[in-house]
């Protein structure tokens, strides 16, 4: 099993460093509360990663610690019925130079000697009561890997988080430590080069799974695996990149996070490119589980659009001779493309936008559109 490891590192009571630290000293009333630090460490001997369904070397997506990260944990020692703290806040205060180590920052309530069972979660969950926790998989993904819904659990047992003098750091706890593990699956699509047929980079792929792959999942943090329930269920998803992301041929992958679930029946996919015209469906049947922890690679053979052929016209604004800012352009006299559809329209309408670039695409081969005049009109 791959994952992060989570090792309690130390208690302080928040004094100056290098400053003496008196635990009980006569007379001062012990502290109610005490700065906790985990470290989550990556030894280069397991480095933490999701792996591919089917193995290929060279083809895990590391995942590392970063700037933000914050844990939830709970804490509750042996034989009694309340937790001693719960979805305590754990903020990543530093790592180092290769990622390998994070130490996290929390303030809980000291914590008397003793054997504990200690639960956490990553990222913070969207709603929480007790031990029962809910994430969102939303139906509209941005396609990067999204750190917020790749969901992780771990638990151990361990000694009560006990403090230490700020001058003894670092010192490396052997426990409690905390081995955390992926709840999610993810899905990495390619494009291969040259099987872009389309034209122009990708901008969004609708995909539509035979089964519900998206949605919201709750579940006690005591045992995730056999009491997680899911509702808001969705079998699609829509991957909308944003205009720093485009998706090329043979550039890189886009990313879809989902719930583990059997796959069995007909998977579409239709792609849209920054012009917004659609690619014909893609469909293909597929039987396959979609594990938690794993990764699915599916390399995607983008068709032309129904539409075809397609030549795209790129219009940039350079300069504006009108005396005045202009609100529309229109033009007309060729089939358009409308986007987002495989409709045609005789006439298509822009605004203004910051970049001054207007993709037009026209249904027409390019030889016919040789020494042609496109009609502009201002307003």
């Amino acid at each position: 099993m791959q994952f992060r490891k989570l090792i309690v590192l130390l208690v302080t009571l928040g004094c100056v460093a290098c400053q003496a630290v008196d635990i009980d000293p006569v007379g001062v009333e012990t502290p109610t509360h005490r700065e906790v630090v985990l470290r989550a460490m990556q030894p280069a001997s397991t480095r933490t990663a999701l792996g591919d369904g089917d193995g290929a070397a060279g083809s895990a997506q590391e995942i590392r610690w970063t700037e933000g990260d914050r844990l939830s944990v709970w804490a509750r020692k042996s034989g009694a019925s309340a937790y001693q703290f719960e979805a305590a806040t754990f903020q990543l205060s530093t790592f180092n130079a290769t990622f390998q180590s994070a130490d996290f920052l929390a303030t809980i309530p000291t914590m008397p000697a003793g054997t504990y069972t200690y639960h956490a979660v990553y990222p913070l969950p969207t709603t929480q009561n007790g031990t029962q926790v809910s994430y969102t998989l939303p139906a509209t993904q941005r396609g990067d890997y999204d750190p917020t819904l790749d969901v992780m659990w771990a638990t151990t047992t361990g000694n009560a988080l006990q403090p230490f003098s700020a001058s003894d750091y670092p010192i490396q706890w052997q426990e409690p430590e905390m081995h955390f593990s992926h709840l999610m699956h993810l899905v990495r699509i390619r494009i291969p080069a040259g099987k872009n047929y389309l034209g122009l980079d990708i901008k969004r792929l609708d995909i539509t799974f035979p089964q519900e792959v998206v949605g919201t999942v709750s579940f006690d943090v005591t045992d995730p695996e056999n009491t997680a329930t899911w509702s808001n269920l969705t079998n699609k998803v829509t991957i909308e990149l944003d205009d720093k992301h485009r998706f090329a041929a043979g550039e890189g992958y886009v990313w879809l996070h989902v719930k583990p679930t059997a796959l069995d029946g007909e998977l579409r996919f239709v792609a849209y490119n920054e012009a917004g015209v659609m690619s014909a469906e893609i469909l293909t049947t597929v039987k396959k589980s979609l594990q938690a922890q794993r990764i699915t690679p599916i390399a995607l053979s983008i068709p032309e659009s129904p539409l075809a052929p397609i030549t795209y016209i790129d219009l940039c604004e350079v300069a504006n001779n009108l005396g005045e800012p202009w609100q529309t352009m229109t033009l007309s006299g060729y089939n358009f493309a409308v986007a987002n559809s495989y409709n045609t329209t005789q006439t298509v309408q822009f605004t203004p936008t910051d970049k001054k670039r207007y993709l037009v695409a026209v249904c027409a081969d390019p030889s016919a559109m040789r020494g042609a005049t496109l009609p502009l009109n201002y307003e």
